[in-house]
C-alpha cells in the first residue's frame, strides 16, 4: 500500500514539473531587475529620497497585528488544551500532556520570533537614523564637488 501512494505522489510530482503553467525565463527576471534598479536610480537623481517615516509605521502596524494575531491563538488553544484536561478521563489527561510539550515550545518559538523582530526593528531605526545623517552629509559633499 506504501508502495502505491510513494508511487502515485511521484507521478503527481511529475506531472505537475513537466505541465507546468509558469515559465520563468531569466530575461524576464533580469528585465524586471534592470527595471527596479532604474526607478530606484531616477528617484534618487531627483532628490525624492523613500518615506523612510511611511515604512516604519506600515511595519509596526503589521508587528502588531500579526503578534495581536499570535497572542489570541495561543491563548484560544491555550484555554481549549486546559478544559480538555480538566474534563477528560485518566487516559485523555495523559494524551493532554503529550501535547501540551509541543504546545509550550510553540508558542516559545513564536514569541522569540516576535521579540528577535522588534530587537532588529529598533537597532534598525536607530542605525537608520545614523544613515540619514551620513546620507545628507555625502549629499552635501557631491554638490560641493559638482560646483
Amino acid at each position: 500500500m506504501k508502495k502505491v501512494i510513494i508511487s502515485l505522489i511521484m507521478f503527481i510530482m511529475i506531472i505537475f514539473v513537466c505541465f507546468s503553467s509558469e515559465i520563468y525565463a531569466t530575461w524576464d527576471i533580469t528585465s524586471d531587475g534592470d527595471s527596479f534598479i532604474s526607478i530606484g536610480k531616477q528617484g534618487y537623481e531627483n532628490n525624492k529620497p523613500l518615506d523612510e517615516g511611511a515604512l516604519q509605521i506600515t511595519s509596526k502596524e503589521i508587528y502588531n497585528l500579526l503578534f495581536t494575531i499570535a497572542v489570541v491563538l495561543a491563548f484560544g488553544v491555550g484555554l481549549v488544551i486546559g478544559i480538555q484536561f480538566i474534563t477528560g478521563s485518566v487516559d485523555e489527561k495523559a494524551k493532554i500532556k503529550e501535547t501540551l510539550v509541543p504546545y509550550v515550545v510553540g508558542c516559545i518559538v513564536i514569541f522569540s520570533a516576535f521579540t528577535i523582530w522588534k530587537i532588529v526593528m529598533e537597532l534598525g531605526n536607530s542605525v537608520e537614523g545614523t544613515a540619514t545623517s551620513n546620507t545628507a552629509s555625502i549629499r552635501t559633499i557631491e554638490e560641493q564637488i559638482r560646483s
